[in-house]
This record gives C-alpha cells, sequence and structure tokens, in this order.
C-alpha cells in the first residue's frame, strides 16, 4: 500500500511540475520578458539583426503598423545603427524593474537602461510593451530612443 501511495504521490509531483513549467513559460508577462531580454542583450551585443527581429516596425504609430518589406525596414534599421555609433551612443545593460497592470489584462513593463554617450555613463528609465508579440519601446526618458526602437519614419 505505501508502495502505490508513494508511486501516486511522485506521478502526480510529477505531472504538476511539468504543467506548472508549461503554464510558467505561456504567461504572457513571461512571454513579453522574453523578447524584452532578447532585445535588449542583442542591441548590447551589437547583434543588428537580432534586435531588429525582436522590434515591432511601424511608420508612425505602433498599432498600423508598416508600408516597407522586411528587407527596407532592416536597411533603415541599420542606418540607425550607424547613426547611434556615430553618437557614441551604446547601452551597456537593463534591468526589468516591473510590471504595470492597466485593466487587469494589459501590462507593460518598466525598464532601467544604462549606456554611455560621448563616454559619459547614464541611467534612463524607459516602458515597454509588447504589440503582436514584437517589442515597442514606449515613453523613455533616452533622447536617442528614436534611433533604436521600431519606428521607420524618422528625420537623422
Amino acid at each position: 500500500m505505501k508502495k502505490i501511495f508513494l508511486f501516486s504521490f511522485i506521478v502526480i509531483f510529477v505531472l504538476a511540475g511539468v504543467f506548472g513549467f508549461y503554464l510558467l513559460d505561456n504567461y504572457p508577462e513571461i512571454k513579453a520578458e522574453k523578447v524584452i531580454e532578447k532585445y535588449y542583450k542583442a542591441f548590447i551585443k551589437e547583434e543588428n539583426d537580432k534586435a531588429f527581429e525582436q522590434l515591432r516596425i511601424y511608420d508612425t504609430q505602433p498599432m498600423k503598423g508598416t508600408k516597407l518589406s522586411n528587407e527596407e525596414a532592416l536597411e533603415i534599421y541599420l542606418e540607425k545603427m550607424e547613426f547611434l555609433k556615430k553618437e557614441k551612443y551604446k547601452i551597456t545593460d537593463f534591468k526589468i524593474v516591473d510590471v504595470e497592470y492597466e485593466d487587469g489584462h494589459s501590462f507593460w513593463h518598466h525598464l532601467e537602461v544604462e549606456g554611455e554617450i560621448n563616454g559619459e555613463p547614464f541611467v534612463m528609465k524607459e516602458n515597454a510593451i509588447i504589440v503582436d508579440g514584437k517589442l515597442v519601446i514606449g515613453s523613455s526618458e533616452d533622447p536617442f530612443v528614436e534611433y533604436r526602437d521600431g519606428k521607420m519614419e524618422i528625420e537623422f
């Protein structure tokens, strides 16, 4: 009897763990954090193609998307990266600080972004939201944010 009870307990424990990990991995907040982490890690490493893949690409408004092809948008994004290099701008670290909820299901992440502009260190705050599985950098204290986000209609 003890063996049956022990076996049943182990099976239930294992199934609960597997199911729990599945649920954890599929929470929208966790999925959003993965996209955010992929973007910032790639940006820091200057893996521009990988960073670009995480961004919601749009012309003027994130919800409307873009008329550009993926190749055209990537070309503009890479021009933006060259502009940032000329400005001696780089991000060196980031931290997800908090998740804020608006109505029980809409949420965004608060971040702290560390970096340098012309060798001078900075720490700035910004918000990140996910639209259609892609990152949109919302409000930011960073004056260069439009050169590293998914907005395509900008002036250099």
